[in-house]
């Protein structure tokens, strides 16, 4: 398998506080790695640290994250523009947000496309196979964001990482906001998109109902630090955290998702 992201050392600091440090991580094609933890735990620190962008948020990075040979920790802005949509691609947890409003979302996904390279004669291809892959209309294209459901717009914005051929996907709590349905139809896809498209997925969550649905490896993380790594049967059937044990023995009768 082929190596996606490689982090090593990431640390993201806001003053003298440690939000979150991962000593290791490695990401490889086909492979869901999932990070846990409750609120605060540091894991969307981590993310946002993965992505290059924890100084936009007033943090200082340090450490080292690399994407297909890239070091995206102090990489200029027009470098984390080149790697965001063809390497990775952030699907955030409420995703009518990160979508402009004032613009339809064909012309949101054309402009996405033209802005790697993509003529306009073959964004429209790509855009509307990519919204078969996510069970969506070729119509939602003339739609603003206000115009479609939660479940819509996250479907929209992983087909939008499809029609881009981003090699790994990077979700923030991709289910948080959708009803049990919905999020049943996210946790297929995105299990599809590794299995039959190669593609790497790293995703938070505090769920681990749904971790054990759709994650090779977890990472469980508490006040920025990892307090266990591994496997996904080994985490979450034999840990060795007290702090994941707790978090098992918080959902009831964990045993029959083994």
């Amino acid at each position: 398998m082929t190596e996606l992201v490689v982090v090593n050392g990431l640390t993201v600091r806001y003053g003298t506080v440690i939000a979150s440090h991962l000593s290791s991580l490695v990401i490889h094609s086909g492979e869901c790695v999932a990070i846990v933890g409750e609120s605060g735990s540091g894991k969307t620190s981590a993310l946002m640290g993965i992505l290059g962008l924890g100084e936009v948020s007033g943090a200082e990075v340090s450490g080292s994250v690399r994407v297909g040979g890239v070091e995206l920790i102090g990489a200029s802005e027009r470098k984390l523009a080149s790697i965001h949509g063809a390497e990775l691609t952030l699907v955030s947890q409420s995703p009518q947000a990160a979508l402009n409003p004032t613009m339809r979302l064909g012309r949101f996904a054309q402009l996405a496309l033209a802005r790697h390279g993509i003529t306009r004669a073959s964004a429209r291809a790509r855009i509307e196979a990519a919204l078969a892959d996510v069970v969506l209309p070729p119509s939602i294209l003339r739609r603003y964001p206000h115009e479609i459901s939660g479940g819509q717009a996250q479907r929209f914005c992983i087909g939008l990482a499809v029609a881009l051929e981003t090699k790994c996907i990077i979700a923030d709590e991709p289910t948080s906001a959708l009803d049990v349905t919905v999020q049943a139809e996210i946790i297929r896809l995105l299990r599809r998109l590794r299995e039959d498209g190669g593609k790497g997925i790293l995703f938070v969550s505090h769920d681990l109902a749904l971790v054990a649905a759709t994650a090779d490896r977890i990472i469980v993380m508490k006040d920025g630090a990892v307090v266990e790594d591994g496997l996904r049967d080994q985490v979450l059937f034999h840990p060795q955290s007290d702090y994941t044990k707790e978090l098992l023995a918080a959902i009831p009768e964990w045993n029959t998702h083994e």
